[in-house]
């Protein structure tokens, strides 16, 4: 049976890279610890979390509300996360990340 909250709630993509450092008291596993944390406290039923380093989740939560978390438990200046809203494809990137690489051709 469906419920409401399966109705109304969004599915999240959510990927991340830390550095693997102790950035002010925060080691990388403190970090990585809290953004687990989000996703438990967030994620309405079970997710997904078989790769290493990331997470797909429905969740009744806006975008917005999951980047603000997302900032107050990672490294601006160090980490990474991008987080996707699957139904909509709408994302941000959060954190300071490397310059993108250019898209390789299909041809090469």
């Amino acid at each position: 049976m469906i419920t409401t909250s399966q109705i109304t709630d969004n599915w999240y993509f959510l990927s991340f890279r830390l550095k693997d450092d102790t950035i002010g008291n925060q080691t990388y596993d403190d970090r990585r610890d809290c953004l687990i944390d989000l996703v438990d406290s967030i994620a309405t039923g079970k997710y997904s979390d078989d790769t290493t380093s990331s997470f797909v989740f429905r969740s009744s939560c806006s975008l917005k509300e999951i980047k603000d978390e997302v900032e107050k438990r990672i490294n601006l200046e160090h980490d990474v996360v991008d987080v996707a809203e699957m139904n909509i494809k709408n994302s941000f990137r959060i954190g300071k990340a490397k310059q993108s690489r250019p898209r390789r051709s299909r041809d090469s």
